[in-house]
């Protein structure tokens, strides 16, 4: 197969890739493409990094629980927990869990995560 051949055979490919990727939703359903929630953490001492990779994990338990580097920081407000289950499925996706993004920390014990 010649040069010409393979981009005539590339090109609808790529149109068919860019045209589903407009039909494609949001991940948080709205047009933003990010969503943020609330988070409390279990121990007012711990510092929690800007930016810092965490991961929001379903264990049935009556919140979902925030992990920084395998140790449990923090866990969702009851509100965003709700979204979490219902609008994302948590509990259904692969290991029960979301990641996410540390954002600047609030005053106190709240501090917000960005989910990817």
């Amino acid at each position: 197969m010649g040069e010409w051949e393979r981009k005539s055979q590339a090109k609808p490919h790529v149109q068919r890739t860019d045209l589903s990727a407009i039909d494609m939703p949001a991940p948080s359903g709205g047009g933003s493409g990010t969503t943020t929630v609330r988070c409390i953490k279990r121990s007012a001492d711990l510092a929690v990094p800007f930016g810092a990779p965490v991961r929001l994990v379903d264990r049935k338990h009556p919140l979902v629980e925030v992990f920084l580097a395998g140790r449990c920081i923090g866990d969702v407000c009851n509100e965003d927990t709700a979204l979490l289950r219902g609008k994302f499925g948590i509990e259904t996706r692969p290991g029960s869990s979301l990641g996410g993004q540390c954002l600047a920390p609030d005053a106190g014990p709240q501090f917000n995560v960005r989910l990817d």
